[in-house]
């Protein structure tokens, strides 16, 4: 196979976002001044998109022959009455601004282990 392709878990809490690369299970974690806000998540949009560029860069340099990644966004915190079609189309943008092929954001409040993401087996976060 000529092509390299990478699945990337982000689990997102307030000011920070873990992820781990999910063929190699090599993993990061850094610190994120856009995930402080009083009533939601995501602060400021760019400050995540930035963070999660960065993350990107990490844990799959860019290549001649790699695809970008597909993001698993888990999203812990801060979703009394839960997450807002605004939220979800925000983290789903700034996850594809950062160069992803495509995005899925998790509807779960446990951590997913990496077969059933792989399988595509979760319930995914939809906007209204």
């Amino acid at each position: 196979m000529f092509f390299t392709k990478s699945a990337i878990y982000l689990e997102v809490y307030e000011g920070k976002v873990k992820a781990t690369e999910l063929h190699s299970d090599r993993s990061t974690e850094s610190a994120c001044s856009g995930l402080n806000h009083q009533r939601s998540l995501m602060g400021d949009f760019f400050s995540v998109e930035k963070c999660f560029k960065e993350t990107l860069s990490q844990l799959c340099p860019k290549k001649l022959l790699n695809t970008p990644p597909i993001l698993y966004i888990h999203l812990f915190g801060k979703n009394e009455g839960g997450y807002t079609n605004v939220e979800v189309r925000a983290f789903t943008e700034a996850g594809m601004g950062a160069g992803a092929r495509a995005v899925k954001l998790i509807d779960s409040k446990n951590i997913i282990n990496k077969e059933l993401l792989l399988k595509g087996q979760f319930s995914e976060l939809k906007g209204v």
